[in-house]
């Protein structure tokens, strides 16, 4: 990828899109590449970088699996951390806190303990103060 800045729309998440597009793949056969590389047509790449529709879901997994560091960024517009976690990893919670200042990591953890004091009893949290 060429370390280009992104010069756009920020809140448009189409742009974020076509700018990462067009940073992954070369200008003369474009649209022919990510269409061999990913199975998505060629027309419907050609599509979102034309501003004719919005990028699919399978567009931005597919874009992911390249740049996973961008992931985030591509959704949001926002990069909260450097790393994006996976939950299949045994360690993806404490990765998860030590990632987040104090005070987050504290709205997150009483965030987890809300939900499971809810499955073991039943109850929302703040019933028993009623």
């Amino acid at each position: 990828m060429r370390p280009e800045t992104f010069i756009g729309d920020e809140t448009d998440f189409r742009e974020r899109i076509i700018w990462v597009i067009k940073n992954l793949a070369g200008k003369p056969t474009r649209y022919k590449y990510l269409e061999e590389r990913f199975g998505i047509s060629a027309r419907k790449w050609q599509n979102v970088c034309n501003r004719a529709q919005q990028p699919s879901i399978e567009m931005v997994a597919a874009l992911s699996s390249v740049y996973p560091f961008f992931l985030s960024w591509m959704v949001t517009g926002e990069s909260k951390t450097l790393a994006q976690l996976d939950p299949k990893d045994s360690g993806w919670f404490q990765k998860l806190l030590d990632s987040l200042a104090e005070k987050d990591a504290k709205v997150v953890l009483n965030m987890y303990a809300d939900s499971i004091y809810q499955e073991t009893t039943g109850l929302e949290p703040n019933d028993e103060d009623q």
